[in-house]
């Protein structure tokens, strides 16, 4: 089974995410690493090959352009609706 994207904080219990990124690496279009914030050593250090860091709170500009260097070829991204129910 292949995914688009996987996604996982910083800051997971109980979960190393360095190596879940190791082990996702065939499975994933991509893998966003939510932070708690903006980290120019970890963004240095972790993104490059399919792998992204976003701060928190996720601005939506920015993850449309991180979905947008994962999508598959062929695909289309439906633009995000904010503010509707």
């Amino acid at each position: 089974m292949r995914f688009d994207a996987a996604f996982c904080s910083l800051h997971a219990p109980g979960l190393n995410w360095v190596e879940l990124s190791e082990r996702m690496y065939s499975r994933v279009g991509g893998f966003i690493l939510l932070s708690d914030g903006y980290d120019a050593e970890l963004t240095a250090d972790f993104e490059g090959d399919g792998r992204f860091v976003l701060p928190k709170p996720v601005q939506e500009t920015e993850l449309e352009r991180v979905l947008k260097l994962i999508q598959p070829q062929g695909a289309t991204i439906i633009p995000f609706k904010t503010g509707t129910a």
